[in-house]
């Protein structure tokens, strides 16, 4: 009995630590391909460009509302086609170890309305 609570106590602990080393980047895809992301972070004065390579089982998401859509296809989803260099794709990547485990793409500003 007093194993289980042990080894229990041991699983618990190993996946916190697990996602304390996670950490999610909101910023501006600029450029993306089977290997490789480029990110662009922070505000006009700010600005910061990062280059991260892709896991081989990376996730790629739409937000849509408040729920996440996967998007086919991948790297080669339509969203990623033809990105604006200067604009980009806003996006939120989670990155674990120095690779990006998921992309999920939208969720930028919100437009207010002219009322």
């Amino acid at each position: 009995m007093m194993f289980r609570r042990v080894l229990c106590a041991f699983a618990l602990l190993g996946i916190s630590i697990g996602f304390a080393f996670a950490e999610d980047i909101t910023g501006s895809i600029t450029r993306i391909d089977d290997k490789k992301v480029t990110v662009v972070t922070g505000k006009k004065a700010e600005k910061k460009t990062t280059e991260y390579d892709l896991d081989k089982d990376c996730k790629f998401a739409k937000r849509d509302k408040k729920a996440k859509v996967e998007l086919a296809d991948g790297v080669k989803n339509e969203v990623f086609k033809d990105i604006d260099v200067k604009k980009g794709v806003p996006a939120t990547l989670s990155v674990t170890e120095g690779k990006v485990t998921e992309i999920v793409v939208g969720g930028g500003k919100k437009k207010k309305d002219a009322n």
